[in-house]
């Protein structure tokens, strides 16, 4: 099933649709957990007060359980700012208590693009095979910050892109690991890790 994101309730976006679909949030809207499995879905925060809050976890491409695989892609944007709509903010707000890209056997793609800010009030956490993309004008923050892998050998991916990560905790020896991880000797195209597919391009 599908639901527009409301208080208290859990958002579950698991149609195995065959197309990518768009859910409009032009309000300010509130769920307990959202969660996206097999499906390719867009979140359109495209009004003056789109703000989506989520008091637990958004989670893409988490499997329910190890033995039932799953895949989903997420992406943030706002069509407002799209067309140049300048009476709307600066940028719209996805806050969530966590954020997890894939796990349990699963795997997820986020991508944060046009205007939206997607922030994680504790841990954002990207397993194996997973990423969290940080698109043209996207932002991203974060208390923490979890990739699958170990030292030299990351498997979860964060493409920053163009763009910038607040991170307002963890271990500076790992992140600058992870850096190294996605710079890759200066190809920017580590398989995980922090890198940027911008820097890449420019190479």
């Amino acid at each position: 099933s599908a639901a527009t994101p409301s208080p208290g309730i859990d958002a579950m976006f698991n149609l195995s649709a065959s197309s990518p679909y768009t859910v409009t949030i032009s309000d300010f809207e509130y769920a307990a957990n959202v969660f996206v499995q097999n499906d390719n879905v867009t979140f359109d925060l495209n009004a003056l007060a789109s703000y989506l809050a989520v008091s637990n976890t958004l989670s893409v491409g988490v499997a329910p359980t190890v033995s039932t695989p799953t895949n989903g892609n997420l992406t943030l944007y706002n069509s407002g700012r799209v067309t140049g709509n300048t009476g709307l903010p600066a940028y719209s707000i996805v806050e969530a208590g966590s954020i997890a890209a894939g796990g349990n056997g699963g795997t997820g793609t986020i991508t944060v693009t046009q205007q939206v800010y997607l922030y994680s009030d504790s841990d954002t956490a990207i397993a194996a095979g997973s990423s969290i993309v940080v698109a043209t004008n996207g932002e991203l923050g974060s208390n923490t910050l979890t990739l699958a892998g170990v030292s030299n050998a990351w498997t979860g991916k964060l493409d920053l892109g163009t763009s910038s990560m607040d991170l307002r905790s963890g271990n500076i020896a790992t992140v600058m690991n992870q850096l190294k991880t996605g710079f890759n000797n200066g190809t920017w195209n580590g398989s995980g890790g922090i890198t940027s597919s911008a820097a890449r391009n420019d190479s």
